[in-house]
């Protein structure tokens, strides 16, 4: 059973820095737990445990000050740990060895904020630092690891000091996320003109990642399924050769619209993208625009509608994000209709280089498809036919 040490700061601490003299700033708990319900390389996912006041025997307060730290020793009953986390819970029910220390032990705890948790792998010892929560669960992300195995609190606590300076800007709301060639999409499409269910097939999907088929992977934390239905005005741009592919207009729910600029000669996995937001922009502006920023010819194209399922996947080991996406793209004022199943790489959820980023997502391919085929969709075919070649080919068709 895995031993758990615990960081908890006061917040005066964050305020006034970390160069700051820490005495009684700081309390480590040092617990076993059976509550980790997922371990990575880069991911802890813990249980949360709503009773698990029920579990707390004693809080032993240790007088002896180690460098500035002072070390709390939490016994645990049945091992679980979760909502101790927040601290508040614990205050009603403890039971202090030494009555002397009471108070001041409580106003400690009251004011605690979980900072970081360290894990012994091995020889190694790995710390992670909070980064969300749901009703079920407490997510942690790896901030980094020591390569030999801390034998006290304060000797681990100096490692984590020594490494925060040059890794503190990354731990601000959302900083974790970035991506592997910034400005590309990388995806397969598996595609069909026959009518599918892809509500349905995708709620089946959903409960595969769900229940931990595919191993080593959970649905993104906060993140893990999204529902899209929106048109879509295109405008090919069909010269120079280098410039080729399309602009489109995406208007959103409050009525300004997201510009999307993809960049490619032919259908293909790899491709330039670009996202931009929030525009105010009429439709008659849209073909100006769509010149000015692609820098080519640009040609309108019948719009169409697109409706769209998707589940977002993320590695335990390396935090990268992947998406799989199920649509109907309908032409608008048309019977004319396609159905894909996408796979997609979209970012990664990580404090350390970028690491197995093609590997997983040739793993998440073979899942699907393996998927797919359970389910006798043998008329979805593999490759990378694109929504331009869509419209474009009606618009052939239909001359």
């Amino acid at each position: 059973m895995p031993s758990l040490k615990l960081f908890f700061l006061h917040p005066d601490t964050f305020i006034n820095s970390f160069d700051i003299e820490l005495q009684n700033k700081l309390l480590i708990a040092e617990v076993e737990v059976s509550s980790i319900k997922q371990f990575g390389k880069n991911l802890l996912v813990f249980e949360r445990c709503q009773d698990i006041v029920e579990h707390v025997i004693s809080l032993r307060y240790a007088d002896s000050v180690y460098e500035g730290v002072k070390q709390v020793q939490l016994d645990i009953e049945d091992q679980f740990i979760s909502d101790a986390f927040s601290a508040n819970i614990l205050i009603d029910s403890l039971s202090i060895d030494n009555p002397f220390h009471e108070n001041q032990c409580k106003d400690d705890l009251r004011n605690l904020y979980l900072f970081i948790v360290s894990i012994t792998v091995g020889e190694n010892e790995v710390f992670y630092t909070s980064i969300s929560r749901s009703r079920e669960e407490a997510y942690f992300i790896k901030f980094f690891e020591a390569k030999n195995k801390t034998t006290n609190t304060a000797a681990a606590f100096k490692i984590l000091l020594n490494q925060f300076s040059s890794k503190r800007r990354n731990i601000n709301h959302d900083k974790w996320y970035s991506k592997w060639k910034y400005d590309y999409e990388k995806e397969i499409k598996y595609t069909s003109f026959e009518g599918v269910d892809v509500w349905s097939l995708l709620r089946k999907f959903y409960l595969q990642i769900k229940t931990g088929n595919l191993k080593g992977f959970i649905p993104e934390i906060n993140d893990e399924f999204q529902v899209w239905d929106y048109d879509n005005k295109i405008y090919e741009v069909t010269s120079p050769a280098e410039k080729k592919g399309y602009v489109s207009f995406i208007t959103q729910a409050d009525g300004r619209v997201t510009i999307k600029h993809k960049q490619f000669q032919i259908d293909q996995e790899l491709r330039k993208e670009n996202l931009i937001p929030n525009q105010d922009l009429k439709e008659e502006n849209y073909i100006k625009f769509a010149e000015q920023l692609s820098g080519g010819v640009v040609f309108k194209l019948p719009p169409f509608r697109r409706k769209r399922f998707d589940v977002n996947i993320e590695s335990l080991n390396t935090g990268n994000v992947y998406g799989v996406f199920m649509e109907i793209c309908r032409i608008i004022d048309s019977e004319a209709m396609m159905v894909q199943v996408e796979i997609e790489y979209l970012r990664s959820r990580t404090l350390g280089p970028f690491e197995r980023v093609e590997e997983e997502y040739d793993q998440i391919c073979k899942f699907t498809e393996a998927f797919l085929s359970e389910c006798s969709l043998v008329d979805l075919k593999r490759g990378y036919y694109s929504k331009l070649s869509f419209v474009k080919d009606f618009s052939i068709k239909n001359a």
